[in-house]
């Protein structure tokens, strides 16, 4: 009975010192909120969601709590509901074409935090923040309010079988050739009574082309965007195919305006080329454009901010970049990532990129 007793007392012992320890451990913790549209089943919203919980497991005295939404146009009604209820997330993300809209909202607001001080005094930190990053978000030179892990690298996908039947040799690399293009298209098209167009716009494209062009310096190229719409006979085309991905894709159109990561939604039986963006009669300086991307609120503690540039010096990070470059095609910010560890994966990606970063230099 005696030896029975022991081991309830040793066993008790043991649970009490573990119960503590994990107590300790949590309590210990810092906890802090990111929210993202990441909240999708696409396949770039499960491995960003796995590269955020991967943080949590490398920094074992931070907590992440994800506040996951679809999509990025709902980031800003879901950021304002809970600052109004005080619950400011740490961190907000905002990665897609309407990206100002948070950053303005933040930056007027006097909510988000300053990062330029912590930069400065990280030197790994400040060489994986590219020129381009800077150069578009620093609203002075001791004010810096955002930092993306990731480069929108736009243009156009163009088919190279239909570009060959309506006897396109040289892919146009500005606008006068883009232009010359388009005729020739609509002229062959009309000639063998087919129904393939040049370039098939939604509302939502038309936008999209829009936005991209609007940054701090260059409000007026979205206005040449419109004439050069206008003026070329590049129009909304009702047809069956509302969505111009899915008209790519079958033929419809013998051009898609995207992204360079876009490449894995276009299907694979087709032979497809890359070209940058030459949408403006000047040199194309818009083909890179860096997003508002992570915005640090000012609500919380000061452990709290250092966590959260630590979250973000992670997402800069060789390995979390190379990842985005690899899995999800998608252009690191970081600028001491080699694109040459696409090219294996997929070459027509890596032409692309080449061919952007050759004309824009992001570094």
């Amino acid at each position: 009975m005696m030896k029975l007793k022991l081991l309830f007392l040793n066993v008790f012992i043991v649970i009490t010192i573990c119960s503590c320890n994990k107590t300790i451990s949590q309590e210990n913790k810092v906890n802090i909120t990111l929210l993202h549209g990441f909240g999708g089943e696409s396949k770039e919203d499960i491995l960003m969601r796995k590269i955020y919980a991967e943080f949590e497991e490398k920094n074992k005295n931070i907590s992440l709590t994800l506040v996951s939404v679809p999509s990025f146009n709902q980031v800003f009604e879901k950021a304002k509901d809970l600052l109004v209820i005080g619950k400011s997330p740490n961190i907000i993300y905002n990665g897609n074409s309407d990206s100002g809209t948070v950053y303005k909202f933040m930056v007027e607001k006097g909510y988000a935090l300053n990062l330029m001080p912590y930069i400065e005094k990280d030197k790994e930190l400040k060489g994986n923040i590219s020129k381009i990053v800077l150069n578009t978000w620093k609203e002075n030179s001791d004010s810096l309010y955002t930092i993306t892990d990731m480069l929108e690298a736009k243009g156009y996908w163009y088919n190279k079988e239909i570009f060959k039947l309506a006897g396109i040799k040289q892919i146009p690399e500005d606008y006068n050739s883009f232009v010359d293009m388009v005729k020739k298209i609509n002229y062959w098209s009309k000639e063998d009574s087919n129904s393939t167009v040049a370039v098939q716009l939604t509302d939502n494209l038309v936008n999209s082309l829009i936005e991209a062009q609007k940054s701090k310096n260059n409000n007026a190229n979205s206005v040449e965007l419109n004439n050069f719409l206008k003026n070329n006979n590049i129009k909304k085309v009702d047809s069956v195919y509302k969505d111009e991905l899915r008209s790519f894709n079958v033929g419809h159109s013998a051009v898609y305006f995207g992204e360079v990561f876009e490449k894995r939604n276009i299907t694979h039986n087709m032979k497809a080329g890359f070209k940058s963006f030459p949408i403006s009669k000047r040199e194309n300086d818009f083909s890179i454009f860096p997003n508002s991307g992570y915005i640090i609120s000012n609500w919380g503690s000061k452990v709290q901010e250092e966590a959260s540039i630590k979250f973000i010096k992670y997402m800069l990070s060789k390995e979390v970049q190379e990842k985005i470059l690899t899995e999800l095609y998608r252009l690191p910010s970081n600028p001491n990532i080699n694109i040459e560890l696409v090219k294996d994966k997929d070459i027509e990606v890596y032409n692309a990129y080449k061919e952007i970063i050759s004309k824009n230099n992001p570094k």
